[in-house]
């Protein structure tokens, strides 16, 4: 009955082996395992010859042989024999046991074992080094997929700043081409003198004119003449209309005339006009669209003071008061 406590530790040393050396084959392993199990058995030969023979129920009979022949020490089992699927003991009285087949058969699946381990021990190489590329190739397709989103966002960035240069560049041709070819419409001169019927009153005639490449539509107006202190110029706003424009279209170069006077005499103010104390003055506005159909206006404020232009008639524009969209 030593054949238990003996595959006991063939099996422990059979395992340590294993897990120390398990990349190695299994076939060192179960040499010793063989040998130790030949040993054994060899010890258990004379006792098994001194002992009377009995049926064994989990054998068959082997074939007689010449008494001269040596009984192997490991004895082949019979076809379709698993002595690992057998009971360690028996049925009957218990010594019936084959422990040479039992030691063959622990040395043939523990070298199984050890087959299997070693292979499992390459497979868990494999796949550790298949983790390992599969990981860097992972990250690798990460970067590359982030470069390009990245590269993705610099050119939609490029494209959206050129589309805005493009934009500004549209919008600064638009206005150059309006510049270019819109109407300009502002006064040309002015003219002034006393009216020949003796009420002393002074008209003032203002050229009109249209500086622009192309027509002004709906042109119309006013001017307002009076007379007021040199250095101190009146709000226009507080002043009636005098005299309003009829609408009209002024094509380009084309010139058109304001005509208004002063509501009274300015013969009393001649010599404060002719000192430079007061001035007479003619304001107004003109109104009128470009050929794109924007609305502009001009605003102009002229004044007649000193004695040299109260006698030619000459106007000069003011500091103040004028302007133009």
């Amino acid at each position: 009955m030593r054949a238990i406590p003996t595959a006991s530790g063939i099996i422990l040393l059979y395992l340590c082996c294993a897990f120390t050396t398990a990349a190695e084959p299994a076939g060192p392993v179960s040499s010793v395992v063989m040998q130790m199990a030949q040993e054994d058995s060899a010890r258990d030969i004379p006792e098994a010859e001194n002992r009377p023979a009995r049926p064994n129920k989990t054998a068959h009979t082997a074939p007689s042989k010449a008494t001269d022949e040596k009984e192997p020490l490991l004895p082949v089992p019979p076809k379709g024999f698993n002595p690992m699927m057998q009971p360690l003991v028996p049925e009957g009285d218990g010594e019936g046991l084959n422990d040479r087949w039992q030691l063959a058969a622990i040395n043939i699946y523990l070298g199984q074992l050890g087959r299997y381990i070693g292979q499992l021990t390459v497979l868990a190489k494999w796949l550790t080094l298949a983790v390992t590329i599969g990981g860097l190739s992972l990250i690798a397709l990460l970067w590359y997929v982030y470069s390009n989103a990245r590269a993705a966002r610099k050119l939609a960035d490029a494209a959206d700043i050129q589309t805005d240069i493009a934009k500004q560049r549209l919008d600064l041709m638009k206005i150059s081409k309006e510049k270019q070819l819109r109407a300009y419409v502002y006064t040309n001169g002015a003219k002034g003198e006393l009216l020949s019927d003796k009420s002393g009153k002074y008209v003032v005639r203002v050229e009109i004119r249209n500086f622009g490449q192309t027509p002004a539509s709906a042109l119309n107006g006013w001017m307002t003449v009076f007379v007021g202190d040199s250095a101190v110029e009146k709000d226009i706003n507080m002043l009636p209309h005098d005299s309003e424009l009829v609408e009209t279209i002024l094509p380009p170069g084309g010139v058109c005339f304001y005509y208004a006077r002063t509501n009274e005499s300015i013969i009393p103010e001649i010599k404060a006009i002719t000192r430079d104390v007061r001035a007479i003055y003619a304001y107004g506005e003109i109104h009128y669209k470009d050929v794109f159909d924007i609305k502009r206006y001009a605003r102009f404020r002229i004044k007649c003071s000193g004695e040299r232009n109260l006698s030619s008639g000459s106007f000069d524009h003011c500091f103040g008061g004028n302007e133009a969209n």
